[in-house]
């Protein structure tokens, strides 16, 4: 994996997220990259290390009830108790602002895989995306 951090959300929930930036080299461009329902952010490992290699960054975390979120939550399968899915896009736009913090003046990119490209919530949400 890549470097690998917890990132507390605003209502308390920790959240896991992993970034691959090539050391000593800074990237042209960042993808934030969401999984789909019932994957993790490890699965896009190999993926993430190409794109680093070629200068862009990549941040992955795992969703609530997902990976490494969902087994230090007890949570796995399950999003959330109330607002599940908008509680998700929540965390995904926490996290964009933690990569704009961090990488100010690089352009950030959203990819979503299957649950989170169904979905036009995501994009009117996360309107900082390049």
């Amino acid at each position: 994996m890549g470097k690998e951090m917890w990132i507390p959300m605003k209502d308390g929930h920790e959240v896991f997220l992993c970034n691959w930036i090539e050391e000593f080299k800074p990237p042209r461009a960042i993808l934030q990259l969401a999984h789909g329902m019932a994957e993790h952010s490890a699965r896009y490992q190999e993926f993430a290390m190409e794109l680093a290699a070629l200068g862009i960054g990549v941040y992955a975390n795992d969703h609530r009830g997902h990976g490494r979120t969902g087994e230090k939550s007890g949570t796995m399968g399950h999003l959330n108790n109330e607002n599940g899915f908008e509680r998700v896009v929540a965390d995904l736009k926490e996290i964009n602002e933690f990569i704009h913090l961090n990488h100010p003046d690089i352009p950030v990119f959203l990819m979503g895989h299957s649950m989170i490209i169904l979905r036009p919530s995501v994009h009117s949400k996360i309107p900082s995306c390049s």
